[in-house]
């Protein structure tokens, strides 16, 4: 009978995962991840004047997302410049439906049209989609939800699309007093490895469908246990290898919810500090482990004296992947 029940228990452990992490645990992240972000129609960052008369700074703000032109629905670049195209006079005045701030208005947009070029022009610099490299913080296996960058991705209100994907550094500029330093990485675009739900002050969140190989579990700090001291950052340098580096966390401001800047720290690092400078663009997020927990996040960089840095608390980013 005693036989009976080891061998069901034996069938139980085969079927059952090789590892159950707690729920105080999280996947350590310092990967570097390409974010791309796909607007709900095309997305104004400039404007210049078309005439003498027409200044489309007169209606238009950088920011703004253009949803429709003519009542009709704008998904992309190529679809602006056909409707455009539609309105063959030499001035045209048509109705545009713009989101500006997360508020829906309705304005006119001038057009002119070239007939010897067969060409128009409407004074608006624009693109349908942003793109550019971060840090993934942690991935939260209890509910397949991660945390990244650390602050939020400026013009953009969370309408649209979102997405995450592997990166490698390739290269990297040096970070000089008041000259900010940058890291260049070649993105994989054909595997999309999480969604971008929300857009927050202190980091991005979304639900991740692929985690890389080779993760390690810690636990997470709360914001008491995190202390003035000795701490390390992990980050990419070079392809994909995630590395740790040493900082000194100088001052902490735990009481303040959403605070981006709750960690203030200086990189001790002399590998880092030759190489780098400091921080750098694209360590926003980079986690910051201390005493064998997560502790925060990377999110600033002090640009006049870039071995400092500001950091947020991983206990406010996990309000976003946890519900409690």
């Amino acid at each position: 009978m005693k036989q009976k029940w080891y061998c069901i228990l034996a069938i139980i452990l085969c079927f059952s995962p090789i590892q159950i992490l707690a729920q105080d645990e999280l996947y350590l992240g310092g990967n570097s991840i390409g974010i791309e972000i796909k607007y709900n129609g095309v997305y104004v960052s400039g404007t210049y004047p078309i005439n003498e008369s027409i200044d489309p700074s007169d209606t238009f703000s950088p920011g703004d997302i253009i949803q429709q032109i003519d009542h009709q629905e704008v998904t992309d670049i190529q679809t602006f410049y056909m409707i455009l195209k539609e309105h063959k006079n030499p001035i045209n005045t048509l109705d545009v439906t713009l989101l500006r701030d997360g508020e829906t208005i309705r304005a006119s947009m001038h057009s002119i049209y070239d007939t010897k070029r067969h060409s128009v022009s409407c004074g608006l610099y624009i693109k349908e989609k942003m793109s550019g490299v971060g840090t993934m913080t942690y991935y939260d296996p209890s509910s397949q939800r991660f945390g990244a960058l650390g602050h939020t991705i400026e013009k953009w209100d969370g309408r649209g699309n979102g997405y995450l994907y592997d990166a490698a550094v390739i290269s990297y500029t040096k970070a000089f007093p008041s000259a900010t330093g940058k890291k260049q990485a070649d993105i994989n675009y054909d595997n999309v490895i999480a969604t971008i739900d929300q857009n927050t002050s202190i980091g991005i969140y979304g639900n991740y469908q692929f985690l890389p190989d080779h993760l390690i579990s810690l636990p997470w700090a709360k914001s008491e246990e995190v202390m003035i001291g000795k701490a390390e950052m992990y980050t990419v340098l070079d392809g994909e290898k995630v590395e740790n580096f040493k900082i000194e966390i100088t001052d902490l401001h735990p009481n303040t919810q959403d605070d981006m800047k709750g960690i203030e720290f200086v990189v001790t690092d002399t590998h880092l500090l030759h190489t780098t400078g400091g921080i750098i663009q694209g360590m926003s997020g980079s986690p910051i482990v201390q005493n064998g927990k997560i502790v925060g996040a990377v999110t600033h960089v002090v640009t006049s004296d870039p071995k400092k840095g500001y950091g947020v608390l991983i206990e406010h980013m996990l309000q976003y992947t946890r519900s409690s």
